[in-house]
């Protein structure tokens, strides 16, 4: 078969570049065909072996990746459980061992550790392979490490606080007990040493130096004798400060050695005074007199505390004074209750009141007779206005109601003994309750007597005082009469309105012959406000009526009594003539209401139906 040989088209352009040389092969170096075709063959042999080679280790180094890949995911799987148990162990908002504080924390780092080992434990518990194990040891004790480092760092942290607490604990309750031991020396010294020992103990554990120890020490000292002298001051012993101050005043230091200085300057002051004092009251005398006798003293502050002292003294003697008074005046007031004769009362009680004589015995006439006490009707809203306008006076020694027993009927007298006892006890609900009444009529009634020319607070004893006290006894009447009536409480144009109806008017005084003399009144007939009438001035028929009125209806008579019922009104009367008043005020272009009506009954019906009978 003919070779067609190929012929190569030979470019003449230059090759751009570097020519490369070809690679020298058997033949082309002059080996023989045959013999070419033998190492080809022997090479390729070899090629074949190394490809076999290669694919072996390959496949090997394969599988080993795979293996070094798993135990390492593996490994990281088991830190990542162990990071999330110890950030949990510490760090968790309830169980957390770092939100632990104080004495509960002491116990944490074997906590700690019990529990690190359970869990990582448990968790190498689930490595499959030796490698993954061992790869995970250190990964174990790299976090236990970190762990216990941290817990206890907290623990350290959390006793050292504690032992901090616990010591100023102690050391605040031993100085109070050094104290409160000022009259025991060497109780006192003992609870500074057992202080001071502690702090040497505990001080320096808790970082202080020895600097520092020493000024802690010298504080407590410091505290422990001022304490004690400011307990002996308070006792009044400046002696015993004075020589405690004296054996210990090295060791109070800064401010507290210039307030000790000052206490037992003052306390100084406070014995001479007590001296002076008491021997200036020992000596007796009047109170005039011992002050005198304190204006001596050159000493300022002492002449003070001793002026101060004597005038407590004598405040305490009297009121000491007063009380037995009252009880001495009290139990003989319960035996003429019960026996209506001051003979009854003791000898030895009797002669311990002899400014209650007189009053006593006007008070068993009064009981013998079986009549109520006739009240003063003047001193008893006195004693109401005092009671609100100076509840201190009212309640005072001085103020004492037994001295107005016989001037005083059992309802007014216990009314006021009552408004005492809720003054004294501070009970202003019940003040104010019982002087209620008594002030709502107290400003109309003053602006009033002003507009009828009439002293809102005359002098007592005077007859405007007993004018006024009869103007308040009317309207209280009135007022109730207006309750009883209505139903409810009158305004203050109601009691203006009952006011004005009693100070418009006047009745017609027949006159006597026995009131030409000194001090009487006229002899002739007379025209006399209301509130000016007296138990002279009921006509005698109408104060027969009257008296049998009452002791038909089995009320006491006495000229209050009857003064009372004169000018005063049954409010069960009106109302069955209420109808007809109201029509006559309508006649007569007056006003109607209840407080005109109650006004024209008082002041015409009664004594128009006396004057009939």
């Amino acid at each position: 078969m003919p070779i067609v040989r190929a012929q190569r088209q030979i470019q003449l352009a230059p090759t751009p570049g570097a020519r490369k040389t070809a690679h020298e092969t058997a033949i082309s170096s002059g080996v023989g065909l045959a013999e070419a075709q033998a190492q080809s063959s022997q090479a390729l042999g070899q090629i074949g072996e190394g490809v076999a080679r290669l694919g072996t280790s390959a496949y090997a180094n394969i599988v080993a990746e795979e293996r070094r890949a798993a135990n390492e995911t593996a490994v990281l799987k088991a830190a990542t459980r162990l990071a999330l148990f110890k950030n949990k162990w510490l760090t968790d908002a309830e169980t957390g061992v770092l939100n632990i504080k104080g004495e509960a924390a002491q116990a944490l780092p074997e906590l700690t550790y019990a529990a690190f080992q359970k869990e990582s434990d448990a968790i190498e518990s689930e490595l499959k392979t030796p490698e993954q194990r061992a790869a995970f040891a250190p990964v174990k004790t790299q976090q236990l490490d970190s762990i216990d480092l941290t817990v206890r760092r907290h623990t350290m942290q959390e006793m050292n606080t504690f032992r901090a607490e616990e010591l100023e604990g102690f050391l605040k309750n031993t100085v109070s007990s050094a104290i409160s031991n000022a009259t025991d020396p060497a109780a006192s010294a003992r609870d500074l040493k057992s202080a001071q020992d502690m702090i040497d103990v505990h001080a320096p554990r808790l970082g202080q130096g020895k600097q520092a120890v020493e000024q802690q020490k010298l504080a407590v000292a410091t505290a422990v004798h001022a304490g004690v002298i400011g307990r002996l001051t308070a006792l009044d012993k400046y002696a015993e400060a004075k020589t405690y101050f004296e054996a210990h005043h090295d060791e109070i230091k800064g401010e507290a050695l210039a307030q000790v200085e000052n206490a037992l300057e003052v306390s100084g002051q406070r014995k001479e005074s007590q001296t002076k004092a008491d021997a200036i009251v020992a000596a007796g005398g009047t109170i005039t007199e011992q002050r005198a006798k304190a204006r001596g003293i050159e000493d300022a502050e002492v002449r003070d505390q001793v002026m101060s002292r004597i005038e407590h003294e004598w405040t305490v003697k009297e009121q000491a004074t007063a009380d037995a008074l009252h009880e001495n005046m009290n139990s003989a007031y319960a035996i003429i209750d019960k026996t209506r004769n001051v003979n009854s009362v003791p000898p030895a009680l009797w002669a311990k009141v002899p400014e209650a004589w007189s009053l006593m015995r006007s008070y068993a006439a009064q009981r013998a007779k079986g009549q109520p006490i006739e009240t003063d009707r003047a001193l008893y809203y006195r004693q109401l206005e005092l009671a609100g306008d100076d509840p201190a006076k009212f309640i005072s020694a001085e103020n004492d109601l037994l001295q107005y027993r016989a001037k005083l009927d059992d309802p007014e007298f216990n009314q006021l003994a009552h408004l005492r006892l809720s003054i004294k006890a501070g009970n202003m609900k019940a003040v104010d309750k019982d002087l209620a009444p008594f002030r709502t009529n107290d400003q109309v009634l003053k602006d009033t007597l002003v507009l009828y020319g009439l002293p809102p607070n005359p002098e007592p004893g005077t007859k405007e005082d007993a004018a006024v006290a009869q103007l308040r006894r009317m309207l209280d009447q009135r007022v109730e009469n207006f309750e009883t009536l209505t139903g409810k409480k009158p305004q203050n144009q109601d009691i203006q309105m009952m006011l004005d109806g009693i100070m418009s008017t006047s009745v017609k005084v027949p006159g006597s012959w026995w009131n030409i003399w000194p001090g009487g009144e006229s002899f002739t007939a007379t025209t006399k406000r209301l509130i000016d009438t007296t138990i002279r001035d009921v006509p005698a028929p109408e104060k027969k009526m009257i008296e049998d009125a009452l002791r038909g209806a089995g009320r006491p008579v006495s000229d209050a009594t009857v003064l009372n019922f004169y000018i005063e009104i049954d409010p069960k009367a009106v109302l069955a003539e209420k109808k007809a008043i109201e029509d006559a005020l309508r006649r007569a272009g007056k006003p109607v209401s209840d407080a005109t009506v109650l006004n024209l009954y008082i002041e015409t019906k009664l004594r128009l139906e006396g004057k009939k009978k």
